[in-house]
């Protein structure tokens, strides 16, 4: 009867915990907004004392960046960013508390192990997604800004060239100028190209320019090749920096909360050798890779 009970809480608490923050991270959904606003002032104060805790700043390192950055001044995305920001650690410990007082130790460390890798993914499941999606839709504005710009060049070289010709001295010319620019001053030859193109298509477009092999293609698809193939480059990118940031906030917060759910194992000394013990030390282990094999990760992209 004391086990139905026991694993009664467990599930209870377990489930209450998980629902709550499944319905923060649905907050998630908004788009985000060009107007970067730091957090509201009481929860800023809260989060900088918080945030004085190593292990807490090294699972708040990532969110923060993500979430000031993603939320603008409306008053729904500030209570977004101050919910992902105090409400998920505070949740987190009230349910090391209610687990530790009803449950035994093993059961205990199986659910913070569980709960510990399952608050990041909700919390930012669909924030990547929408990101994702915000992306795509950035690639498009740049194909009209860059044709044009295209066709104006073709309008002064196609008098000394024919129409095939001049498609293609067009996109070459283009580069050239910027070419020539560069040499002289970079950062009005960096600034006048990312006018038309946009900062982050820079790169990719000058490339694909440098490398084009004159195929016949008309100015707007040759154009609009380039184009895609910046925007994949970026979208790549940004797949790449996301899943090393959830993987840091997901081996980070695994880790602080294993660490905190080791130390409060350890208050009673009837329960050190315990089984949960053990696997206390096990998830430790797991954790603490995943946070260094995070790590080396972004060091080598």
């Amino acid at each position: 009867m004391a086990l139905i009970i026991k694993g009664s809480l467990f599930i209870l608490c377990l489930f209450c915990g998980l629902f709550v923050v499944y319905s923060f991270a649905s907050l998630s959904g908004f788009k985000p907004s060009s107007n970067l606003d730091p957090l509201p002032h009481p929860f800023r104060s809260i989060y900088e004392i918080v945030q004085e805790h190593p292990l807490i700043r090294m699972f708040f390192s990532s969110l923060e960046r993500d979430l000031i950055l993603s939320y603008g001044s409306s008053v729904k995305g500030k209570m977004a960013t101050a919910v992902y920001a105090v409400t998920i650690p505070l949740l987190s410990v009230i349910f090391v508390m209610l687990v530790f007082i009803f449950v035994d130790v093993w059961y205990y460390a199986l659910a913070m192990c569980f709960y510990g890798v399952t608050i990041p993914y909700l919390a930012f499941a669909n924030s990547i997604q929408a990101k994702a999606a915000n992306v795509r839709e950035a690639v498009i504005p740049s194909y009209e800004a860059v044709e044009r710009y295209v066709s104006n060049n073709i309008q002064v070289i196609e008098a000394t060239q024919n129409v095939e010709a001049g498609s293609v001295g067009a996109v070459r010319q283009i580069y050239s100028n910027f070419n020539n620019d560069y040499w002289t001053d970079k950062e009005k030859a960096y600034s006048n190209f990312c006018e038309v193109v946009g900062d982050r298509y820079a790169v990719s477009f000058m490339r694909a320019l440098y490398t084009y092999d004159s195929t016949g293609e008309s100015p707007c698809e040759l154009i609009r090749n380039i184009c895609e193939i910046g925007g994949r480059d970026y979208l790549n990118k940004r797949r790449t920096a996301t899943g090393y940031k959830n993987s840091k906030i997901l081996s980070g917060g695994l880790c602080g909360i294993i660490l905190l759910m080791g130390y409060m194992a350890k208050i009673n000394s009837t329960q050190a050798v315990a089984p949960g013990g053990s696997l206390t030390y096990v998830a430790l282990i797991i954790s603490l890779t995943g946070l260094l094999l995070s790590l080396i990760y972004e060091r080598r992209n």
